[in-house]
């Protein structure tokens, strides 16, 4: 778990790392590399959290990941059907890397809240009952 956490933790700093060093467009600037990046990096976030939240069973975050879920799917259904190419999928990108965010400063804080709570490893899979 500490491999994959490090390796996650890696990928979206290089997410990020590239996104800032890219040469901005002409018309939009940045923000398209830069919304490709953290819907980038918000996926990586919800692998990551879901894999730990199920090797831990952690309820609390896999009930989190549940509500981001829902409301995206929410938000992607009032999305309107009449929407162009381009804009829905700036509208399914801009949906998906919203829920990245919260995600990410939830997971954070429940691992840092079992590590000072249990005083033990939160990284460290449970030991397996018969």
């Amino acid at each position: 778990m500490k491999i994959f956490t490090a390796i996650a933790t890696a990928l979206i700093g290089a997410l990020a790392a590239l996104a800032a060093l890219s040469s901005p467009d002409s018309t939009y600037g940045k923000w398209p590399v830069m919304l490709l990046a953290t819907t980038a990096a918000s996926l990586l976030a919800l692998i990551y959290f879901s894999v730990y939240g199920w090797l831990r069973k952690d309820r609390y975050i896999l009930g989190a990941i549940l509500f981001l879920l829902l409301d995206a799917g929410i938000k992607l259904a009032l999305l309107p059907s009449e929407a162009h190419a381009f804009g829905l999928f700036w509208g399914v990108v801009i949906t998906v890397s919203g829920s990245g965010l919260p995600l990410l400063l939830f997971g954070a804080t429940r691992i840092a809240y079992v590590a000072v709570s249990t005083r033990s490893n939160p990284f460290a899979l449970p030991e397996k009952t018969i």
